[in-house]
């Protein structure tokens, strides 16, 4: 089993996966997750369901238990799910899995990912560089802004004779800066900007650390 380093919470609860995972909001009911763990016996998935403060739960055919795909804990008091890591906070929109993936050899502790290839990624490195070099030697910047919030740029590229969209936000907290990244195709970039946009906004340190 993977470490895990982000777990879900809200509707006063935390959900924790166990790695490899893919997380999905339900499309019944509503505030509902879907959990897959890829384990070494195959895909096991739960659904957890919030009520009341506590939950209900169903797992498919193949699963266990409930328990061999995630934890759960005493978690915020929130109407809503976000993502928890040691490093920060964040809320998830809807339309995007929570998947894991190879931290620390990758750059960020999960993905979001789209439907349609978009993915959306948050980088806590020690030292950041400025946006104006965040370009590869492929990409074309094209535009470059700077605000009291935050600082941006956005870049076109092709990959897999496609045109695409990457963007880098960076965002200035006390002693630590975080970058919040969206890859995507073109067609598909204004709608993933937006979601970038969204957690780029609810982001706050994780101040229990």
């Amino acid at each position: 089993m993977q470490h895990v380093y982000a777990r879900v919470a809200g509707f006063k609860l935390a959900v924790i996966p166990r790695g490899p995972f893919r997380m999905r909001h339900a499309p019944q009911p509503t505030n509902a997750i879907d959990v897959e763990y890829l384990s070494p016996d195959g895909e096991f998935f739960a659904r957890v369901i919030p009520d009341g403060g506590g939950y209900k739960s169903k797992i498919s055919q193949q699963t266990p238990s409930l328990y061999e795909v995630v934890d759960i804990e005493c978690g915020p008091d929130i109407e809503h799910w976000r993502i928890e890591t040691s490093k920060f906070f964040c809320d998830w929109p809807l339309g995007y899995a929570v998947v894991s993936n190879n931290f620390p050899s990758d750059p960020s502790p999960f993905d979001f990912v789209g439907r349609n290839r978009e993915m959306i990624f948050i980088q806590t490195p020690r030292k950041m560089p400025d946006v104006e070099s965040m370009c590869a030697a492929h990409q074309t910047v094209v535009r470059i802004e700077r605000s009291s919030l935050s600082d941006w740029i956005e870049l076109a590229y092709e990959h897999d004779a496609m045109p695409w969209r990457q963007r880098h936000e960076v965002l200035s907290f006390p002693d630590q800066q975080v970058a919040v990244t969206m890859q995507a195709p073109l067609e598909f970039a204004p709608s993933a900007i937006s979601a970038a946009q969204e957690i780029a906004r609810s982001l706050v340190l994780n101040t229990l650390a």
